[in-house]
């Protein structure tokens, strides 16, 4: 049996593990340590997870959903197709997905997991997350937010480096959908998350949201009033030119939209400009982060870069112009989060030397009750667990009753930093029965107790008499009963199809048709020749055959693919070589 960490991103997912005394990251079945977050849902009926899911994003918006994430701990349903589901419903099969193929490549079932989690998070978000876990077949051993997992790695990664010194250090999560600020105290042994902010809808994919409404701008196009294949279509092509403006100077946007070309040539300082909006909602979370620690810009000893956006040179420049000194992000970067959940699971198997490692969290938000003056007054929150207060932690707060003769009072539990208690997140409610006292002198004394996985416990107790209250408080995702935790499970397992012979040809076939929804008249018509020929080589069911032909068509798609969407000029000489290639692939071919 194994424990895996898994870093459940926005845009990407990775497993990691603890062995031979360092974390790895492990393959999907494609190869690839990045499993892309996306779900989709084929003709059959079949679910898809991963990289073949994400190609028929363009192809198939009504039947592929990515970023739900963002709706974890909500009520928001997704449709695909006739079906509908929920983001921990969604988040399970990516899970499944990522078990299957560690499970794989470990030669042994994987029953637990460190799973990580936005370190603003709330309540119900972790709960979500840890229903998806359940649901995919694994128990949740640690949540450890994000920015914490990255700390962790960056700090072993850092172990043999004596001039790496104890001090205040300041981690940027960015990813894919997400933005996690967290202050670190390092030293020795310990690692003190002290403070926390952030956004849990901000991230990557606003880049691309912002690049595609300036190249619609440009060209006199509305986004809003796009159907969806073209939007999405948008977004795939604008965030290649973000990543290629992480390379070059300049990048090319060129899309197809119902058969009109329509291009232009991104520079950096255009970029900047078309995400200037973006990348100034960071420098308020930062601030909120730094003041919640109540410590100075001077005294943070260096910035960690963590996280996939944090690789755009515009990001960096932005956050070195807020600290006022030079950043740089490691190659690996996003990465790091998923190392860091390897590291946590040799730290909770004790091994070796890392056994020696503390580290502790902080409560992301407050926690606390509603309370009023009288029946007619607003509800106020009164806070028993302040906001960063380090994890575990327990706070007891004494409430009198209203009225006299009171024989019950009854408390809201919220979570949240709003002075008025409706305007926080509500996470239950309870009541507990008092003794009645004619002067009204009732006394409630409630504890909360927060662990360091996120889970709350209250308890209650009448101090003029023996009446008791204890309870979880559970968000509504986790109130599953285990029949109805079983029959997700089971409908995942009877739809979901993950032989890992059958995923390159799956990520073929959906390679094609997503560029078929991107070409024009002529490629398009080029796209079809090119998986006519693997279909027919599907059909003959020989595997050397297949092999063969799914080398030289991954070929051709890959040029088709710089053709219909280059991003770069130097593009042309790559273009030249795999045409050359391909040339050389089919005279051989067609000599046997």
């Amino acid at each position: 049996m194994a424990l895996i960490g898994i870093d459940l991103g926005t845009t990407n997912s990775l497993v990691a593990v603890w062995e031979d005394g360092h974390p790895s990251l492990l393959k999907n079945s494609l190869g690839s340590v990045l499993t892309p977050s996306v779900i989709s849902i084929n003709d059959d009926g079949n679910i898809l997870a991963g990289e073949v899911a994400k190609q028929r994003l363009v192809s198939h918006p009504g039947l592929t959903v990515s970023e739900f994430k963002r709706t974890m701990g909500t009520d928001y349903i997704y449709h695909l197709g006739s079906r509908q589901y929920r983001s921990e419903e969604l988040s399970a099969f990516l899970l499944k997905k990522m078990i299957s193929d560690a499970e794989e490549q470990l030669g042994t079932p994987v029953t637990e997991a460190v799973i990580s989690v936005p370190a603003y998070f709330d309540d119900n978000q972790r709960e979500a997350t840890k229903l998806a876990a359940r649901i995919a077949g694994v128990e949740v051993k640690r949540l450890i937010n994000e920015p914490s997992a990255a700390i962790l790695y960056r700090q072993w990664k850092m172990r043999d480096i004596e001039a790496e010194p104890d001090g205040i250090y300041i981690v940027v999560d960015f990813g894919g959908g997400t933005l996690d600020i967290s202050i670190v105290d390092c030293f020795e042994n310990i690692i003190e998350i002290v403070a926390v902010s952030g956004d849990n809808k901000l991230g990557g994919k606003d880049f691309d949201k912002a690049v595609a409404l300036d190249f619609c701008e440009r060209n006199n196009l509305s986004f809003e009033a796009l159907d969806n294949n073209t939007k999405h279509n948008l977004l795939w092509c604008a965030e290649e030119v973000k990543r290629s403006l992480s390379d070059s100077s300049t990048a090319s946007m060129r899309v197809n939209i119902h058969g009109t070309i329509y291009e232009h040539v991104y520079t950096e300082g255009e970029l900047l400009d078309a995400c200037a909006k973006v990348l100034g909602k960071i420098k308020s979370i930062i601030n909120n982060a730094v003041n919640g620690a109540k410590i100075s810009v001077d005294e943070i000893m260096d910035v960690v870069l963590v996280g996939g956006s944090c690789k755009m040179p515009i990001v960096q420049k932005y956050i070195s112009a807020l600290f006022k000194r030079n950043v740089t992000a490691d190659d690996d970067i996003d990465n790091y989060v998923g190392y860091g959940t390897g590291v946590l699971t040799g730290i909770i198997r004790r091994d070796g030397y890392i056994r020696d490692i503390v580290m502790t969290d902080v409560c992301p938000f407050s926690l606390g009750v509603g309370t009023r003056m009288n029946d007619s007054s607003p509800e106020y929150m009164s806070v028993i667990i302040p906001k960063n207060s380090i994890l575990p932690i327990s706070k007891s707060a004494t409430y009198a009753g209203l009225t006299p003769f009171q024989k019950r009072l009854g408390f809201k539990i919220y979570q949240g930093e709003e002075m008025l208690a409706n305007a926080n997140l509500l996470l239950d409610s309870f009541g507990i029965d008092v003794i009645p006292d004619a002067n009204g002198d009732t006394a409630v004394e409630v504890t909360f107790t927060y662990d360091i996985n996120g889970l709350l416990e209250v308890s209650a107790r009448d101090l003029n008499g023996p009446l008791t209250f204890e309870k979880n408080i559970l968000s509504k995702s986790s109130q599953l009963s285990e029949s109805e935790i079983a029959g997700k499970r089971a409908y995942m397992n009877n739809n979901m199809h993950l032989e890992k012979d059958k995923e390159e040809n799956r990520r073929i076939m959906a390679w094609a048709q997503r560029l078929h929804a991107q070409a024009d008249t002529e490629d398009k018509v080029r796209v079809i020749s090119i998986i006519k020929d693997f279909s027919t080589a599907l059909e003959n069911n020989n595997p050397a055959q297949i092999a063969r032909t799914r080398k030289r068509v991954s070929q051709q798609l890959l040029c088709m693919d710089l053709i219909i969407n280059h991003h770069n000029f130097d593009d042309e000489d790559i273009i030249r070589k795999l045409q050359a290639d391909i040339a050389k692939e089919q005279a051989e071919y067609a000599d046997e």
